[in-house]
C-alpha cells in the first residue's frame, strides 16, 4: 500500500530526470492550452483545466507513492471492470455519443472515457499475469488466452468506434506478451489476425476508410491536416512567439488535443518542436533503462516496457498525424494534449514508472 518508508534516502533516489521530463511536457501542455483558449476568455474551461491538472498531479504522486507490487492485487478485478464498462459504453442511452462515437460514460457531470482506463488496466493485468505464468507463455494455450483478452478489449474499443485507440492498445499488449517470452511465430500469427480484423473494420467504417484512402469526408480531416502542416510551416525556426499563433483562431479544430503539436510548432518553431521530440526520446530511453534494470523480475520489467511503449507510440503517432505522415485520426500527445482522463491516466502511469526506478535493486547490474 502507501509507502510508510518515504525516508530521506527514498526521496533522494526518486528519478529526478524522468520526473523533470514529465514536468516539462506538462508545462508545454499548459502553455499551449492557455494559448489555444485565451482569446475566447472561456473562464469555465480554464477552471476545468486547472482542476484536471491538480487531479493529474495527485495521480502522479499516487503512482509514485504506492509500491508496484500492490497493483498485482487489483489487476484482475480492474480488467474485468474495464470490460464491463466498455460494454456499457456501447449500450444506447447509457454510453454518451459525441461526434458519432460512443466512447464515454456520464458520471455526475463528468464524461468518463473508458478507453483511457483500458490502457492502464490492460498494462497492469498483462504485467501481473505474464509474471504469474512465467515461461508457460511459450505454450500456445497460454499465449492464446492472453491474446484473446487483448483482442476482446481492443475490439470493444474499435466498435465505439475508436480504431486508433484500439490499435494502440493491441500493439502495446502484443509487445508486452512478446517481451515476456512468447514465441515469435505465435506473435506473428496474432499480428496477422489483428491486421486482417483491422482491415475489415476500416472497410466497415466509412470515416476510417476515407482517411486511409485520402478521401475528403464530412469530418474535414484532410482540412485539419492541411491547416496543421501550414501552422508548422509558419512557425519557422523560432516560431511566431507564445500566444501569437494563428491556427487557434478556429482555423484548426481540436487544436488543444489532437493537434497540439502543430500549435507548439507554430508558436515555438522548429526549436520548440525539437525540444518536444527530444523529451519523448529521453522518456523512452529512460523507460527502457528502467525495464532493463528489472529484467530479473518479469512483472516489473514488463510493466516498465508497457508504460514506456504506450507513451512513445502515442507521441510518435500524434506527431506523425500533425505532420501529415500518418492518416488523420484522434491520438493525443501524452502530458501535453488536453483531455481529462488522458491526463489522469498518463500521469498515474508516469508515477508508476518513476516508482519502478526507485525499486531497482542496487545489487543488480547487467
Amino acid at each position: 500500500m502507501l509507502s510508510e518508508e518515504v525516508s530521506r534516502k527514498e526521496r533522494e533516489e526518486i528519478d529526478i530526470k524522468l520526473f523533470g521530463v514529465v514536468a516539462l511536457l506538462v508545462f508545454f501542455g499548459m502553455a499551449a492550452l492557455y494559448s489555444s483558449t485565451f482569446y475566447t476568455k472561456n473562464v469555465s474551461f480554464a477552471m476545468q483545466a486547472s482542476v484536471t491538472l491538480t487531479l493529474g498531479t495527485i495521480s502522479l504522486f499516487l503512482g509514485m507513492a504506492i509500491r508496484t507490487d500492490y497493483w498485482k492485487k487489483i489487476a484482475t478485478p480492474l480488467i474485468v471492470l474495464t470490460g464491463l464498462l466498455l460494454i456499457l459504453v456501447l449500450i444506447p442511452k447509457v454510453g454518451v455519443r459525441i461526434n458519432g462515437a460512443r466512447r464515454w460514460l456520464r458520471i455526475w457531470k463528468f464524461n468518463f472515457q473508458v478507453s483511457e482506463l483500458a490502457k492502464v488496466s490492460l498494462i497492469l493485468y498483462l504485467a501481473n499475469s505474464l509474471h504469474v505464468i512465467g515461461p508457460d507463455i511459450r505454450e500456445f494455450k497460454e499465449f492464446a488466452k492472453h491474446v484473446i483478452i487483448v483482442g476482446v478489449i481492443g475490439l470493444l474499443i474499435a466498435v465505439e468506434p475508436s480504431i486508433s485507440a484500439a490499435s494502440i492498445i493491441v500493439t502495446v499488449g502484443f509487445f508486452m506478451i512478446f517481451y515476456a517470452g512468447a514465441r515469435l511465430r505465435h506473435v506473428l500469427i496474432a499480428i496477422l489476425s489483428a491486421t486482417l480484423l483491422l482491415g475489415a473494420l476500416i472497410l466497415f467504417y466509412p470515416h476510417a476508410r476515407n482517411r486511409i484512402l485520402n478521401k475528403k469526408h464530412k469530418s474535414g480531416d484532410l482540412y485539419q491536416v492541411k491547416q496543421s502542416k501550414l501552422a508548422i510551416a509558419n512557425g519557422g525556426i523560432t516560431g511566431r512567439g507564445p500566444g501569437r499563433g494563428l491556427a487557434k483562431y478556429r482555423y484548426l479544430p481540436e487544436i488543444s488535443n489532437d493537434f497540439i503539436f502543430a500549435l507548439i510548432a507554430e508558436e515555438y518553431g522548429f526549436v520548440g518542436s525539437f525540444i518536444i521530440v527530444l523529451l519523448f526520446i529521453f522518456l523512452t530511453i529512460r523507460g527502457f533503462y528502467i525495464a532493463r534494470k528489472h529484467m530479473v523480475n518479469t512483472y516489473k520489467t514488463t510493466l516498465a516496457m508497457g508504460i514506456t511503449l504506450l507513451f512513445s507510440l502515442q507521441a510518435a503517432l500524434h506527431i506523425g498525424i500533425n505532420t501529415g505522415i500518418i492518416p488523420p485520426t484522434g491520438v493525443i500527445l501524452p502530458f501535453v494534449s488536453y483531455g481529462k482522463m488522458a491526463i489522469l491516466t498518463n500521469m498515474f502511469l508516469a508515477g508508476i514508472l518513476i516508482r519502478l526506478y526507485y525499486e531497482i535493486e542496487e545489487s543488480f547490474e547487467i
